[in-house]
């Protein structure tokens, strides 16, 4: 059976497809270029929430990014074979 959690799963690996992942990595862009110089310089209360922010912010950037270069790269180098299980390597990487 296919379930919600296939679907969100096949979506969390293609996520350098369809118009939600471009628009939620651009969003990340942006909330990361201005939360990254506050992260520096908030004073004391503002430090961990910063923080967490960045840290969950940073590896989905991360994710989506590298999945947009595997799409790009993996078939010239590697072969269309290959375009299939890259993503999933990369989701056990990030």
């Amino acid at each position: 059976t296919t379930g919600r959690g296939s679907t969100m799963l096949s979506q969390i690996i293609k996520a350098d497809h369809g118009f939600l992942g471009v628009r939620f990595y651009h969003m990340l862009n942006l909330g990361l270029l201005g939360l990254t110089p506050v992260a520096f310089v908030a004073p004391q209360p503002l430090t961990f929430v910063c923080d967490m922010a960045v840290a969950i912010a940073l590896p989905l950037h991360g994710h989506i990014g590298m999945n947009y270069v595997l799409t790009d790269y993996v078939p010239k180098v590697f072969g269309k074979a290959a375009r299939g299980p890259a993503p999933i390597v990369m989701l056990g990487v990030t």
